[in-house]
């Protein structure tokens, strides 16, 4: 019974997903344009906003105090799944939602972790620096640090790096992906917005935004370049700009709260300081604006546009402002929570999704404008005692939520993956949170010592008698540590990332969590929690060249395991080069002319220009680690090259020409350098 209970929660929930709509979404208040909410983003004032599903019937809907993801039915308005991730509890989690492709990205921590949305798990994790951004789209996921001014495209099944990093200077805004999985990125230093692939820069596109703070919105697949200092927004193609408009009344630094994507050509946006709400129509080329009375100091979030209406959240009060376009009117508003705190937005085809983060509640509205609860799981009611769960599935909420510290009842915290299933649609379910056990009857009284009339009876004296002893409760024997993770191993990957990977242990429980630990002995460690097998460390936290030691260790409410280790370096062991000089007698900085004695200078970065680190003699053989584009160099026969290769010789390392390695197709041998 319990294994077909099983099985068609799972049938249940694979159809569901199965009628998603194409099309990424990211949810979370720190998502910037998938990125853009929340907050004012790292450019500095002015535009906001926040993510969006787009799959029909189902979505996934994070829980901050608990460090959960919990996939909820619209139709039903129940969970169908929970997945607690350890780690995250207290962090506002960033979900990216397309088809079965489902990214769990906690920016506190910066590990990224894919769900397994076949069998309700984690799957695959990466770790990256906390700070870095998830940007997604239908097509393609970048890896974007604002601060530094880089991207990296991921591959959305293994979270492997895809080409290189690209470097994007300047005061970088809000970015977001396009229908063809271009990445576009506006920057204030020049008023451009640049477009970004796994190949690099693209052409930039000139929105007149030159010291603007500005973030894209994809708009039915489009980039639209939202520039808040000057209330303007830019409908962009490959080669310019298709459409621009002026938003009447939105002044100078307008404080715009903008969505980071949707489906149809209409895009609308919020002026908080303004009291404005727009609404862009991309297909027609024409803006409308209405007032948006809220009484004035009101924290709204970034509005979202179904069928022929607007939703504003409401943060200040808990509830969504609702706006008809046909009917050119404001209609009631609807509660969420009912009190304030963060609402994160998912809309999609027909419905759209409304998630207090921080409790239990959620609304999904339909196409017919009727908002609808949907209930992630059932808080613990105060007082009330816990009970041993019942065998079978453990439905959402039949814990509390997630405390601070490793929790001793299983499955009830960050110790490990905890995947809560229920029926689906039209399954009967338990009812939970209340005691099932039937009362405990009351022992018949005996006959009372005083008579009916008044008058006193003595006790009759009684034989002293043995207590019955009471049989002791059977002890439960406390659950074990776990065995050790085996078969650990530690990949470098090109960019300096390295992939480590294990098996779990025999008879692992489904709770069970991890730790790995890296460190170089000396200046360079850390450590990441993940209920994957697979975590890839970022080479953002790794030290390029320097070797690491791996340590994963299992955790299970009967404690930790012993570590199980492996060694790695960052960057890899390298290729072996035989230095080749004997082509430099025309070479203008270092010509060889007596060539038994000829040394190839290494440099500190891929030029002649720069500092020389060491000398490389001729026909010796030394370790190259990866390539670098740099300064044109030519040989005797009039071959050039701009790639430089990164070498050891004689405990120095520097950059030489791929022309002085074997030749100009020499540095392919070895991954990019990061």
């Amino acid at each position: 019974m319990l294994g077909s209970l099983q099985n068609l929660v799972r049938r249940t929930i694979r159809a569901a997903l199965a009628r998603r709509t194409p099309g990424r979404t990211i949810a979370g208040g720190l998502a910037a344009t998938l990125l853009l909410a929340g907050v004012a983003f790292v450019a500095g004032k002015g535009i906001a906003s926040a993510g969006f599903s787009t799959h029909a019937g189902t979505a996934w809907l994070g829980t901050t105090p608990r460090g959960s993801v919990t996939l909820v039915d619209a139709t039903s308005g129940r969970p169908s799944a929970e997945i607690v991730l350890p780690g995250t509890a207290g962090h506002r989690l960033q979900i990216s939602q397309d088809g079965d492709t489902i990214l769990v990205y906690d920016p506190s921590t910066g590990v990224l972790t894919k769900i397994d949305s076949g069998r309700l798990t984690a799957g695959p994790a990466r770790a990256t620096v906390p700070g870095v951004r998830l940007v997604a789209g239908a097509k393609a996921a970048y890896l974007v640090d604002y601060g530094a001014g880089t991207a990296q495209r991921i591959d959305l099944a293994t979270l492997e790096n895809v080409g290189p990093v690209i470097r994007v200077p300047g005061h970088l805004g809000t970015a977001g992906v396009d229908g063809q999985g271009t990445l576009w990125v506006p920057r204030s230093d020049d008023g451009m917005a640049v477009p970004v692939t796994s190949n690099g820069l693209g052409t930039p596109v000139d929105v007149q935004g030159r010291g603007s703070s500005m973030a894209v919105s994809i708009v039915g697949g489009r980039p639209v370049v939202v520039d808040g200092t000057k209330g303007r927004v830019s409908v962009l193609t490959a080669t310019g700009v298709a459409w621009s408009a002026a938003l009447a009344g939105a002044g100078s630094g307008a404080a715009l709260l903008a969505p980071s994507t949707q489906d149809k050509g209409r895009l609308p946006l919020v002026d908080k300081a303004g009291g404005r709400l727009f609404v862009v129509d991309t297909d027609a080329h024409k803006v409308r604006a209405v007032r948006l009375d809220t009484g004035g100091g009101h924290d709204l979030g970034a509005p979202a546009m179904n069928g022929d209406r607007v939703y504003v959240p409401d943060q200040t009060t808990g509830s969504v402002l609702v706006y008809s376009t046909s009917r050119n009117t404001w209609e009631p508003s609807f509660p969420v929570s009912g009190k304030a705190g963060p609402i994160d937005t998912l809309p999609e085809n027909d419905a759209v999704y409304f998630n207090d983060t921080e409790s239990s509640h959620a609304v999904v509205v339909g196409a017919d404008g009727t908002p609808r609860p949907v209930r992630k799981f059932t808080p613990a009611r105060p007082g009330a005692k816990k009970s041993p769960s019942p065998a079978g599935p453990v439905l959402p909420g039949s814990t509390p939520s997630v405390p601070a510290t490793r929790p001793s009842v299983p499955g009830s915290g960050p110790s490990g993956p905890v995947t809560r299933r229920t029926p689906g649609p039209g399954v009967p379910s338990r009812p939970y949170g209340k005691s099932t056990s039937p009362g405990i009857p009351t022992t018949p009284g005996t006959p009372s010592d005083t008579p009916t009339d008044g008058t006193s009876t003595p006790t009759p004296p009684t034989t002293p008698t043995t207590p019955p002893t009471t049989p002791a409760p059977p002890t439960t024997p406390a659950p074990e540590p776990p065995g050790a993770p085996t078969g650990v191993d530690a990949a470098p990957q090109p960019g300096g990332s390295i992939r480590v990977s294990w098996t779990p242990p025999s008879g692992a429980p489904k709770n069970i969590s991890y730790a790995v630990s890296y460190t170089d002995g000396g200046d360079s460690s850390g450590s990441v929690q993940t209920t994957s097998t697979v975590l890839t460390v970022d080479a953002t936290r790794l030290v390029f060249l320097r070797t690491y030691t791996f340590s994963v260790t299992a955790h299970t409410d009967g404690g930790d395991s012993s570590a199980a280790t492996a060694k790695a370096r960052s960057g890899g062991d390298g290729k072996s080069f035989t230095v080749d000089v004997s082509k430099t007698t025309t070479d203008p900085v270092n010509p060889c002319t007596d060539l038994p004695n000829c040394r190839a200078t290494m440099r500190q970065d891929p030029t002649h220009d720069s500092a020389a680190t060491g000398e490389a003699p001729q026909g010796s053989t030394v370790v190259g680690y990866c390539h670098k584009d740099g300064q044109s160099i030519g040989d005797d026969d009039g071959v050039r090259s701009t790639q430089w290769v990164l070498i050891e010789s004689g405990g120095k390392r520097g950059y030489v020409s791929t022309l002085w390695l074997g030749g100009a197709n020499a540095y392919q041998s070895v991954w990019p350098c990061p």
